[in-house]
């Protein structure tokens, strides 16, 4: 099942750095396969 077309979606626990809820994981505008990690803004940019 895991290996089927559309399986394999992201959750909160695969970039515990981030900090991002399972809505904000959705809401990226790149599919799950194109996402290697995501990091949270230094505080230079984020102003």
């Amino acid at each position: 099942n895991c290996l089927a077309d559309g399986s394999g979606g992201l959750t909160p626990s695969d970039f515990p750095l981030a900090a991002l809820d399972q809505a904000q994981l959705d809401a990226l505008p790149v599919p799950p396969s194109h996402i290697e990690d995501v990091y949270p803004l230094t505080p230079t940019q984020a102003g």
